[in-house]
């Protein structure tokens, strides 16, 4: 069997037992957040109500247990907020693990997401209610900020430069929507075909990040939400409350029902594609360049949404590696293949959709 070779087009750290060789924590982990003092990410699980910190090294350990750490994560200094479901929003200090906050929401049930602004209020995501709450952290009380205009909010991200919060919703064909902090206004920032959206993140450079549990899928918005989205990585697994570390430049991606965390380098594109042109018909493109040394691209379009695989098979009929093996929406997908590991040769990309086979080849010369 061949070892496995590190691929430009999924070059992902799955942070899992077979990871870190210990015990795995996570139990339907649900939102992600970085401690920066602490080199460290935090994961809140809807299982338990634990707080995970996986360090550098990939190694777990409990921050908090059986604290109703159920959903959205927010940092602030060296204070954890946490949405915790039933009970309302609480914070605990990450120095001393002490409970600095409890602000009970009255009658809340499943309160998801949580952000903040840059003067001192938390904002929470009440998808089943639609609405969204605004809590005072000096004050510690509570208000119905955003009752109309909403249907199942779920993700929230804070936008400072309009200052705004970005809000993505658990909803068909769900709306970027944006209520403007200086006037309580609503407003729909761009219309998508997207559906089942749970997050949503900023990176440094203001491109908006979504995932989506329909498709499984993370898409990427340009700053200015002009283009079509870019899908910008699929997984096997539902992705919950993404979070962007604008330090490391990482898309942390929580998977819910396999219990796992996808740590993905910006950098690294997973795949590129233009999602909203719909192709006429299933199409595997030559690669290009061929022949290459070491990288190429392999292009192909879908006018349906299938689970497709596209699969580097060796001369003698080896699988090399899987590019891509999931759910797609209808587009036209561009994959980078890396042949740095492999030795010169023939190589065959065999592309799969439904019952649709296409194959073609591909040559490495060194």
């Amino acid at each position: 069997m061949l070892r496995p070779i590190r691929l430009f087009a999924s070059l992902l750290l799955l942070l899992s037992p077979f990871f870190s060789h210990a015990q795995n924590l996570l139990n339907q982990p649900e939102s992600v957040t970085y401690h920066a003092a602490d080199n460290r990410y935090l994961v809140s699980n809807w299982a338990t109500g634990h707080l995970v910190a996986i360090d550098s090294a990939g190694g777990q350990s409990y921050v908090l247990m059986n604290q109703s750490c159920f959903a959205g994560l927010h940092i602030i200094g060296d204070v954890v907020y946490v949405s915790c479901r039933y009970e309302g929003v609480r914070g605990f200090d990450l120095t001393t693990g002490l409970n600095v906050l409890n602000v009970p929401i009255p009658g809340a049930a499943n309160i998801n997401d949580i952000t903040a602004d840059n003067v001192g209020n938390l904002y929470v995501s009440y998808p089943s209610e639609s609405k969204i709450y605004k809590i005072n952290v000096a004050a510690a009380n509570v208000s119905e900020f955003m009752t109309t205009g909403l249907y199942a909010p779920n993700g929230l991200c804070f936008d400072e430069l309009y200052n705004r919060i970005l809000i993505c919703s658990y909803r068909n064909n769900s709306p970027i929507q944006a209520i403007n902090l200086d006037d309580s206004t609503l407003s729909t920032v761009t219309t998508t075909f997207l559906d089942g959206l749970d997050g949503i993140t900023m990176d440094s450079d203001r491109n908006v990040y979504v995932s989506s549990w329909e498709t499984n899928t993370v898409y990427r918005f340009d700053s200015t939400f002009t283009n079509p989205p870019l899908v910008f990585s699929t997984h096997p697994d539902d992705p919950a409350d993404i979070f962007f570390d604008t330090i490391n430049n990482i898309l942390a991606v929580p998977l819910f029902f396999t219990s796992q965390v996808e740590f993905i380098p910006a950098t690294t594109s997973i795949q590129e594609s233009t999602v909203g042109i719909t192709p006429m018909n299933v199409i595997l493109y030559p690669n290009y360049p061929n022949p290459f040394n070491p990288t190429t691209r392999l292009t192909f379009e879908i006018p349906f949404a299938d689970h497709i695989s596209l699969v580097v098979y060796n001369i003698t009929g080896q699988e090399v590696t899987s590019l891509a093996n999931g759910w797609f929406v209808p587009g036209v997908y561009q994959l980078a293949f890396d042949g740095t590991q492999l030795p010169s040769g023939l190589y065959f990309a065999r592309l799969k959709a439904g019952d649709f086979s296409q194959v073609q080849k591909i040559l490495l010369l060194k």
